[in-house]
């Protein structure tokens, strides 16, 4: 499993840090997660993103899948992670954002995957300082912009977002396109990934 070392840059988030590049070992893992409900590698997941919430941060949240998503597997993968991240930290764990749109991401090429689903702020919840977004995996960093947008909008100043997994298979990126950026590497390899 091939590690990130250092930032991705997704537009409205104040630091994007993922744990490991979503290649054949952490791909098992995560979709052994989602889709079979192997939850054996919960821990050691939770552990490593865990160890990237180095700051002084309000709450964790998770992206949330689609309902239907969510009633197939009876969980939220994302939020398995967050909750175990919380137990880690010891940084309260909300519900934070709901998800309108019943269209996955999942599957999505890059140009559908650049508009993003659409997120809302759950009624009813204070605002702080900073939220940290935990997510399994990142490709585009639409979702985590997206919802990002919403938790800016509802008054949340400063967000972060450590999903588990992050694919090096990006769009081009550009300025103002508020795509990921090339600022990061994998750490078994000498170069960084990206133009």
């Amino acid at each position: 499993m091939g590690r990130v070392t250092g930032t991705v840059s997704v537009a409205g988030i104040a630091s994007c840090r993922p744990v490991f590049v979503y290649d054949e070992g952490v791909r098992t893992l995560l979709l052994a997660l989602k889709y079979r409900n192997r939850r054996d590698a919960l821990a050691f997941l939770a552990a490593e993103i865990a160890a990237l919430v180095d700051f002084g941060a309000d709450v964790l949240t998770w992206v949330p899948t689609t309902a239907a998503r969510r009633r197939a597997r009876g969980f939220d993968q994302a939020e398995l992670l967050a909750r175990g991240v919380g137990r880690r930290t010891g940084v309260p764990v909300r519900s934070l954002l709901h998800r309108i749109d019943g269209r996955a991401q999942t599957g999505q090429d890059a140009l559908a995957r650049r508009e993003g689903p659409e997120f809302a702020v759950r009624r009813g919840r204070a605002v702080r300082t900073s939220v940290v977004l935990i997510d399994d995996i990142g490709t585009t960093g639409a979702t985590l912009q997206a919802a990002a947008r919403v938790l800016t909008q509802a008054g949340w100043p400063e967000i972060h977002a450590r999903p588990a997994a992050w694919t090096p298979r990006r769009a081009p990126t550009g300025e103002g396109s508020g795509l990921p950026g090339p600022r990061w590497a994998v750490s078994r390899q000498i170069e960084p990934i990206g133009p």
